[in-house]
């Protein structure tokens, strides 16, 4: 028989364990719970909780993450291993695996849209506001109920897209400006028209390096091994027209996107999302084009521009596939830079009137004025163009820094006072500049060249393949005049004599920039060249390859229909076994012509001598002259014939090459 004390004792300890096993049971459930249900419950969000379940239970149905808009917004991109994103900042991504698994990031961007603001109740730093593109975009695929959500989107960004509304975009290409190692092929960014704004105040949305590198060289290595971090910057439209216009003396160009307005607010959303996100800048592959293709695709999702790419990403060429993705109009903009009006001025008057529109806008008297002009003899119009090469001259020293505001603001008013009482017949526009080539419909980037050739008595045949960018010979519309920029030209030579096949010549990098003075500018014209190239070498006078890195800087003169003329002092110092001393470095000059005739027949007559004196000690010398003639943009001929000298031993070498530019 169980006495009261026995039952009260039985129960009590059965109580007990009751309660010990049920919370064990809780803990084990706690601890297996599914993710997806309960991660971030707050107390009294049951109807949250069972929301977000629903949600996420329907985001795995419909299989979400296999949609190639996620994956282009994500930037997901098929590898061996599965998939992997293009982005490489963890803080692109939500999940801890999201850069590599579509559903996981999805999954964890559906939680993170159900996650509470903070104390402060900031909207700004919910996942729904980070990441409008993609809130915007899963909204749509479940129609997500707002009302049952913690943070109905986001406000404040939705009411700076009503007040912005987009209307158009352009492409604008800032030409190269080859004293910059940024910018050497070119620069590609774009702009954003709203309703209410004209298109100076658009915005522009430019990815760049992250670098104050001055050094070429040094931009280049570093550029080609990812060891820049590139950023996506927005800033109103006129700021980068000062720096690419005013401050670097660049043309630029404006190729009209036919975007609607609904593909331009899909890429402005998702610039939303690119702020504060870096990515691993190279060179020639992820830079400023590559990463302005994805904006593009996530605007325009049925356009494929990242897996089309080709191996080098040059800014010019990316022009060139944007148009044939069918995303630019017929509709093409030319914005002249202030060097380039400066020096169209100039060339329309003589040089007394050069001179007199420098002291307009250099000095502070009064030694040409209204009155004053009279004496000179010009006609009016020619006294107009002084005004006008004046005025427009001041305003280049001002965005340079050269005089100071109030300066500037003196001399300008007395220009354009001077200018007013000439007057101009209404309706005449006083000068125009022609419009250029257009730059995409220059040659393309990459040539192959192959032809035949004799040297020093014997036959050859020679190929050679470039695959970036633009030789001083080559058919100069959509470039810069009388400048190089060559990388990895390698040229293949077959002595028929000896039936040998060997690397005659591989230029890692050849840049050349002819850039004549005058009475406005005084540039410097340089050139490096860096590379594997053949010497004489030993007294039997065989060849063989050296590697050589070549500077060289100078002066340019413009001499009219005779071309134009320049000069340079150059060091050169070569380096390999085949080498005595495994050394030689030497001093020289070089001098030439330039000539073009029409574009489309180039002419270069040169000379060269270097002197060795340390390591071997030997002296080389070349004349020549080169010529090109451009059948089409994409098809021209060379020929070159030289004279040259080394160790003593002379030689002349000929060359015919048929030019296939791509």
């Amino acid at each position: 028989m169980i006495t009261y004390t026995k039952w009260r004792y039985r129960v009590f300890n059965r109580a007990i364990s009751i309660y010990f096993i049920g919370l064990f049971v809780f803990f084990v459930a706690d601890a297996y719970r599914v993710p997806d249900l309960y991660a971030g419950q707050m107390p009294g969000d049951c109807e949250i909780l069972d929301y977000k379940a629903e949600v996420l239970k329907s985001a795995r149905e419909k299989e979400l993450h296999e949609k190639h808009y996620w994956h282009v917004l994500v930037h997901y991109k098929k590898s061996l291993f599965g998939f992997k994103s293009i982005i490489d900042d963890p803080k692109f991504f939500l999940a801890v695996n999201g850069r590599t698994n579509p559903e996981a990031e999805l999954l964890a961007t559906i939680r993170a849209f159900f996650e509470t603001p903070g104390s402060e109740g900031d909207e700004k730093e919910t996942a729904a506001c980070r990441f409008v593109a993609r809130f915007e975009w899963i909204k749509e695929q479940l129609a997500l109920d707002l009302s049952r959500m913690p943070v109905p989107g986001c406000t404040e960004f939705d009411a700076f897209m009503v007040e912005n509304a987009p209307k158009s975009a352009t492409l604008a290409f800032p030409t190269s400006h080859i004293n910059s190692p940024a910018s050497m092929f070119g620069h590609t960014l774009l702009t954003i028209e709203t309703k209410d704004k004209t298109h100076l105040l658009a915005y522009s949305v430019s990815y760049a390096a992250e670098t104050d590198e001055t050094f070429g060289p040094a931009f280049a290595i570093k550029g080609l091994f990812g060891l820049y971090r590139g950023y996506f910057s927005v800033l109103p439209y006129y700021v980068k027209l000062q720096q690419y216009n005013d401050l670097d003396h660049r043309d630029i160009w404006e190729y009209r996107l036919n975007l609607t307005e609904t593909e331009i607010r899909r890429m402005m959303l998702h610039i939303r999302e690119w702020d504060t996100i870096g990515c691993r800048y190279y060179f020639f592959t992820k830079n400023c084009s590559y990463l302005l293709y994805l904006l593009l695709e996530v605007a325009r999702p049925s356009v494929n521009l990242t897996d089309e790419a080709a191996m080098w990403v040059i800014p010019l060429d990316s022009i060139r596939q944007i148009r044939k993705a069918g995303l630019i109009s017929d509709e093409v903009v030319y914005r002249p830079s202030k060097t380039t009006k400066i020096n169209h001025l100039a060339s329309l008057m003589s040089g007394n009137g050069r001179d007199i529109a420098i002291s307009l806008a250099t000095e502070d008297n009064d030694a040409f004025s209204y009155e004053t002009f009279g004496e000179t003899g010009f006609p009016d119009r020619e006294k107009m163009l002084v005004c006008e090469l004046a005025a427009e001259y001041v305003r280049y020293l001002y965005t340079k820094g050269s005089i100071s505001r109030e300066t500037y603001r003196n001399r300008y008013l007395k220009i354009l006072n001077m200018r007013s009482r000439l007057g101009l017949p209404v309706g005449e526009a006083l000068y125009s500049i022609e419009t250029p080539l257009p730059p995409d419909q220059g040659h393309g980037s990459a040539r192959l060249a192959g032809g035949t050739g004799i040297f020093d008595g014997d036959g050859f045949f020679e190929l050679r393949l470039r695959p970036a960018y633009h030789h001083i010979m080559d058919y100069p519309g959509g470039y810069v005049k009388n400048s190089q920029i060559i990388f990895a030209d390698t040229v293949l030579r077959y002595d028929m004599g000896s039936g040998t096949l060997r690397l005659e010549r591989f230029d890692l990098i050849d840049i050349v920039s002819i850039s004549p003075r005058n009475h406005f500018f005084k540039p410097l014209s340089w050139k490096v060249s860096t590379g594997l190239k053949r010497v004489v070498t030993g007294d039997a006078g065989g060849r063989s390859l050296v590697y050589q890195l070549n500077p060289g800087s100078g002066f340019a003169f413009d001499l009219g229909s005779l071309g134009v003329a320049y000069a340079m002092l150059e060091t050169a110092a070569n380096f390999g076994g085949a080498l005595e001393k495994n050394h030689a470095l030497g001093i020289g000059a070089s001098a030439g012509i330039l000539k073009q005739f029409q574009d489309a027949w180039n002419v270069h007559a040169y000379g060269r001598n270097l002197y060795f004196g340390m390591g071997d000690a030997y002296n080389e010398f070349q004349a020549g002259i080169a010529q090109s003639f451009a059948i089409t943009a994409n098809h021209a001929i060379s020929a070159d014939v030289s004279r040259r000298k080394e160790r003593g031993y002379y030689w002349t070498e000929a060359t015919i090459l048929f030019n296939l530019f791509f």
